[in-house]
């Protein structure tokens, strides 16, 4: 390889490096924002699970939780 060859490929990866680092950042996705979750939706939570009309491990069953999401409680009386 000659010295101008070299240095037109140094120039020419200098070019598409930063495209290529932006293709593969839109293609990978964005990752989530993290979500609020209300234990148990809108029966809320109860201390005791005898007087509760949630099935609690149902109600987990249908989320995806991910690391930074909150949990609250609603809690009825």
């Amino acid at each position: 390889m000659t010295m101008e060859e070299t240095k037109y490929s140094r120039r020419l990866c200098l070019l598409f490096l930063p495209f290529f680092g932006l293709v593969l950042l839109l293609i990978s996705g964005s990752a989530d924002a993290y979500k609020n979750y209300t234990v148990g939706g809108s029966f809320g939570w109860h201390d005791s699970t005898e007087n509760s009309k949630v099935n609690y491990q149902k109600w987990a069953d249908g989320k995806n939780f991910s690391l930074g999401d909150f949990l609250s409680k609603l809690y009825i009386f």
